[in-house]
């Protein structure tokens, strides 16, 4: 029986491991191509990619956007 753990992110931080869990698949992907019958590299890539899209259905269901705030208080250099 798998343990559930309850864990309280944001909405930017799951956009962040979103995008790490990408950036990994994708290193992956590219190992697999020099090494294409290394176990350890398939099995890691099919775990990110059930972890990934996991955490994209986590973030579709929050319905939430991504609110970027631009600032008119810069001053440049000093």
């Amino acid at each position: 029986m798998q343990k559930k753990y309850n864990i309280k992110v944001n909405f930017n931080d799951l956009c962040f491991i979103q995008q790490s869990l990408n950036a990994r698949v994708n290193y992956y992907e590219y190992k697999l191509i020099s090494q294409p019958k290394n176990d350890l590299y398939l099995k890691a890539k099919k775990d990110l990619n059930k972890l990934l899209q996991n955490v994209s259905k986590i973030k579709f269901e929050s319905n939430e956007k991504i609110n970027i705030v631009v600032s008119s208080n810069y001053k440049g250099g000093k």
